[in-house]
């Protein structure tokens, strides 16, 4: 399996030929550990790949914002306006059951997206540039491989 090495340098956008305006995020990218080559031996413009990194923390957030939680009563008197409410049963079980989702570090994890298609290769600069957005906040490392999901344009 291809693997590439690169660099989020930051997200933009890009025009087609037809006036469309496409979002893209500029990535550069590093020779591959398994070939030695460049991101030129391995993609091409229209293919599909998959790319891993670590998502942008937002620390400790509330239900609200992590779960998208309705939250209690607005009106006056209240004093739950963005808290959890009831989060178990009484007496049978007895507790709150595993998975259930509450209050907690949101962000800073593993995260995949898939099937984003390759617009431009600049092969001086070792840049790539895909369609959507990737994980991770400026200058972080990420991980492209080839789409698994999808059919490559080279193979079809």
């Amino acid at each position: 399996m291809a693997i590439l090495l690169g660099k989020k340098l930051g997200i933009t956008h890009i025009f087609s030929e037809a006036g469309a305006r496409l979002p893209a995020t500029v990535i550069e990218t590093e020779p591959s550990a398994d070939t030695g080559n460049d991101s030129e031996g391995l993609l091409k413009e229209g293919d599909f790949v998959d790319i891993s990194g670590v998502s942008k923390g937002k620390g400790f957030q509330g239900g609200m914002k992590r779960w998208n939680w309705s939250g209690g009563p607005q009106s006056h008197g209240s004093m739950s306006h963005r808290r959890v409410g009831s989060i178990g049963a009484s007496a049978s079980p007895s507790r709150v059951l595993k998975g259930r989702h509450m209050p907690g570090h949101m962000g800073n994890k593993k995260v995949t997206v898939q099937n984003l298609q390759v617009l431009k290769l600049n092969k001086e600069n070792n840049l790539l540039v895909v369609k959507g957005a990737v994980p991770g906040h400026r200058n972080s490392k990420i991980i492209i491989r080839l789409a698994k999901k999808k059919k490559q344009k080279n193979n079809e």
